[in-house]
């Protein structure tokens, strides 16, 4: 047991491929301990092994979401709440992304997304996983559709970047669609 945990940091902490990821991957769906430890490593100080960790339960969570429990779930949203690595951030939104929406909704959670969605100052990427995230708890949660759409109703296209505005056009239509 050791010995996986060993030589899975030991992929986590060197240049990863799509090779490296699926290797991961068939260890992680198989064994609910590694899972746990590579789980965990996400919150490492050392950010390349954290980015990698993240990555590879990414991947996990779009084949099996169940395999992610409620706690983790809360446990990604107060470290994004806490962690301003945009690679990080990107990837666990991704995760929280494939992940069932719990109750209550953390209205500080909420408020990042907010702020990351409207943030010229966010990756692209960040921007539109917060969008999608809202969207989704807009689904849930209709009181919020409302303020959703005033929002990105008032985000001026010309300040952001293309695949922004595209996702804030669907995004727009969805909720549209949905408030009806």
């Amino acid at each position: 047991m050791l010995e996986d945990k060993n030589m899975i940091r030991a992929v986590l902490s060197e240049n990863m491929g799509k090779k490296e990821v699926n290797l991961l991957l068939g260890i992680l769906l198989s064994d609910v301990e590694q899972l746990e430890s590579v789980f965990n490593m996400i919150f490492e100080p050392d950010e390349r092994i954290a980015w990698h960790a993240a990555w590879v339960i990414e991947k996990v969570s779009e084949l099996d979401a169940s395999l992610i429990s409620e706690d983790k779930n809360l446990h990604l949203i107060n470290f994004i709440l806490k962690n301003k690595h945009q690679g990080l951030q990107r990837l666990c939104l991704s995760i929280l992304f494939n992940l069932p929406v719990y109750l209550p909704v953390s209205v500080n959670f909420i408020n990042l997304c907010f702020d990351q969605m409207l943030s010229t100052r966010q990756s692209v990427g960040v921007q539109v996983l917060s969008m999608k995230m809202l969207i989704k708890i807009c689904k849930i949660e209709k009181d919020f559709v409302p303020e959703m759409i005033a929002s990105l109703e008032n985000a001026e296209d010309s300040m952001y970047p293309a695949g922004f505005v595209a996702a804030k056009r669907n995004a727009l239509k969805s909720l549209n669609i949905n408030k009806k």
